[in-house]
């Protein structure tokens, strides 16, 4: 297990130092990452799509809100991932909105801390795939919903193109695909 961004993913099932591998990216770079995968005959299926949510303390002020806009987020410091899918890529370009471009931001590379960060940090927020109950408990964490954030994200499996999925591959998949489908559906609702 390897953890990485989806372009050194692709890289790597390419060049076979792995057999498969999980790629997230956002609805507008979908485009991309297909003529990149073809480009690399690498074949490819859709595990997850869904809305990013924003990952919060439970002690952060937005907590008390009736709704949550974008530009409740300018008093707020976002905490980032500096291997983002695209290397020039900012979560918040997604929505090309001038006020999230000129944001207070940590920009971190060890995941292992980004949950004592926000819980430490109460006017911080992430933008965060769904999140387990029980990370969310751990680390006294909600998430909430951005009205006016849309933009769609995808996981997706990919291989060599025919690579035959060992018996362990098979496994994982089904393990992941039985943890997306008992704890968050088939697709994030609306």
């Amino acid at each position: 297990y390897r953890e990485t961004n989806s372009i050194d993913t692709i890289k790597q099932v390419y060049e076979g130092d792995v057999n498969l591998g999980i790629i997230r990216f956002f609805d507008d770079e979908k485009n991309y990452f297909i003529n990149h995968l073809q480009s690399k005959e690498l074949e490819y299926q859709e595990l997850y799509q869904f809305k990013y949510q924003l990952l919060v303390s439970k002690e952060n002020p937005l907590v008390y809100q009736k709704e949550v806009l974008l530009k409740d987020l300018n008093n707020q410091i976002e905490i980032t991932h500096g291997d983002v899918s695209l290397p020039s890529r900012k979560m918040g370009t997604t929505t090309r909105s001038q006020e999230l471009l000129e944001r207070k931001e940590i920009s971190i590379y060890d995941r292992g801390i980004q949950f004592e960060l926000l819980a430490s940090l109460i006017h911080s927020y992430m933008w965060v795939s769904p999140m387990p109950k029980q990370v969310l408990d751990r680390y006294n964490l909600t998430t909430l919903i951005c009205k006016d954030y849309k933009v769609k994200s995808y996981d997706w499996l990919i291989t060599r193109k025919g690579y035959h999925l060992s018996k362990e591959d098979q496994n994982l998949v089904a393990e992941i695909k039985g943890i997306i489908a008992n704890n968050w559906g088939i697709y994030q609702k609306e």
